[in-house]
């Protein structure tokens, strides 16, 4: 009797566990297509340099002082299963409301076309050493939340 699922044989040895699983992995990567995320964050938080870090190379321009991205940049891993969008940095109260407007009309677009053209998640970026969330900072994350994406906060 068949559930529908494959049945993993008890006696794979470490090699034929590693096939099985690669074999499994391909597939769910296949019927998943391209997972979206965006990253946000106040200016000089290291978006584009986690964004090289994750592509291991240095494909968004990063430095200290002045900001280096402007808007919200796609960039698409040489996989095809990950794409992110770089974005400019903001300063509390001065840039957030264009980000977010431009994000919303982004996301809403999105949900028109097919499933891996989606933005399915956003990371937001805090400097470890700022050791605080600006109530500017909780809005912020809030809005994208609403927006319907599950928001991740990663200390950098």
């Amino acid at each position: 009797m068949s559930n529908g699922k494959e049945r993993v044989p008890s006696d794979l040895d470490s090699a034929g566990l590693e096939s099985l699983f690669d074999r499994e992995l391909q597939k769910a990567f296949d019927s998943l297509g391209c997972f979206n995320l965006a990253i946000f964050g106040k200016t000089g938080s290291g978006k584009s340099t986690l964004l090289n870090a994750i592509f291991s190379q240095a494909i968004a321009t990063t430095g200290i002082g002045e900001p280096r991205t402007k808007g919200l940049n796609d960039y698409r891993h040489p996989n095809g299963y990950l794409g992110i969008y770089d974005s400019e940095g903001f300063e509390t109260g001065t840039s957030d409301e264009v980000i977010l407007a431009g994000l919303d009309r982004i996301v809403k677009k999105s949900y028109l076309g097919a499933v891996d053209q989606r933005i399915h998640a956003a990371w937001y970026l805090i400097r470890w050493s700022d050791r605080r969330l600006e109530k500017a900072q909780q809005a912020f994350i809030s809005t994208i939340s609403a927006l319907g994406l599950p928001v991740i906060i990663v200390l950098s």
